[in-house]
Order: C-alpha cells, then sequence, then structure tokens
C-alpha cells in the first residue's frame, strides 16, 4: 500500500511539473518574453552577481566585515548545497540539454541564488524588499519558461536560497571577527 501512495504521489507531483512548464513555457511564448527572460536568466548567473556584490560592500558605509563576511559564507555555502543536490538527484532537465550528473536540474542553482540574495539584502534594507523579491520570482520563472527546469525545481531552490539568506542574515553577527589567515 505504501508503495502505491508514493507511486501515486510522486505520478501527481510529474504531472503538475508538465503542466506547470507547459502554462508557463508555453503560455507566454513570443519573442519579447524570450528576450525578458533570458535577460532575467543571465542576471542571476555568477559573474552579474558577484560584480553586483562586490560594488555593493565596496561602498557600503560604514563596512559592516561581519555581514560581508556571512553574506560571502552564506552564498558559497548555498552553491555548495544546491550543486551536491544536483549530484545526488541527476534529474533531467525539460529541454534535455546540460544532462551531466553535477548539472541536473533539481534544484535551480539561479532561483537558489535570486532568493538567498533577495532574501539577505531584503533583511538588511527592508525598503528593497519588494524589488529584490519581484527580481528573485522573475529569475525563477526565466528558469521554467526556458525550459531550464520544471516548476518544482524552482520552487525547492528558491525555498533554500530564501532560508539560507535569513539564516546567514541572522547569525552575521557570528562572522564578526572570523579570519582565516
Amino acid at each position: 500500500m505504501k508503495f502505491i501512495l508514493e507511486f501515486l504521489l510522486l505520478f501527481s507531483i510529474q504531472s503538475a511539473d508538465s503542466i506547470g512548464l507547459e502554462i508557463v513555457a508555453g503560455g507566454l511564448r513570443s519573442p519579447f518574453c524570450d528576450v525578458v527572460f533570458e535577460t532575467m536568466s543571465k542576471s542571476a548567473e555568477s559573474e552579474p552577481i558577484l560584480f553586483c556584490s562586490l560594488l555593493y560592500w565596496s561602498f557600503k558605509d560604514p563596512f559592516d566585515a561581519g555581514s560581508m563576511r556571512s553574506y560571502t559564507l552564506g552564498l558559497g555555502t548555498t552553491s555548495l548545497l544546491v550543486q551536491s543536490l544536483k549530484y545526488v538527484t541527476n534529474r533531467d532537465r525539460p529541454d534535455g540539454f546540460y544532462t551531466t550528473r553535477s548539472n541536473s536540474s533539481f534544484p535551480s542553482g539561479h532561483a537558489s541564488v535570486a532568493f538567498y540574495v533577495a532574501s539577505y539584502y531584503s533583511a538588511m534594507h527592508p525598503t528593497y524588499s519588494l524589488p529584490l523579491y519581484l527580481w528573485a520570482s522573475g529569475v525563477s520563472l526565466s528558469r521554467v519558461y526556458l525550459r531550464r527546469h520544471w516548476p518544482t525545481d524552482v520552487i525547492f531552490g528558491a525555498l533554500v536560497g530564501y532560508t539560507s539568506g535569513k539564516l546567514f542574515y541572522k547569525f552575521r553577527n557570528k562572522f564578526q571577527d572570523l579570519t582565516i589567515f
């Protein structure tokens, strides 16, 4: 009986993923959306994230070493967790590309990074919460639109990023005196 319930649950999740993918990727399809979602997706890649983070921390006044260390270690930890989960789950991507074990579909690295950045910076600057979370949601939606991820991939990735951002922000003062060298 347990096996049947597990099978039905898995089947219903896969069905919901397929339906959600077709609604987003098929229903919104247009040349304008192609450009918008490709741009949104690229905004959460490592280069723009690192550049914007370095820019922010370079000009932050007063400089807060504990928050910067916490942010950096949290971003690295989140990425490591996501990459480990990708390796373990080895889920195929909807578009069929990039199906190596280390770059599988589940969970979405773009969604986890975007929600990590949004949750950490919105905790620091609540005034900017709405645009940060809109950006993170746009990045997540773009991954489904571009058929790089199933909806559950981005939902779980967003959850990982959001939780990590909140946790590392909460414990930022613990990193104040941390030195490596």
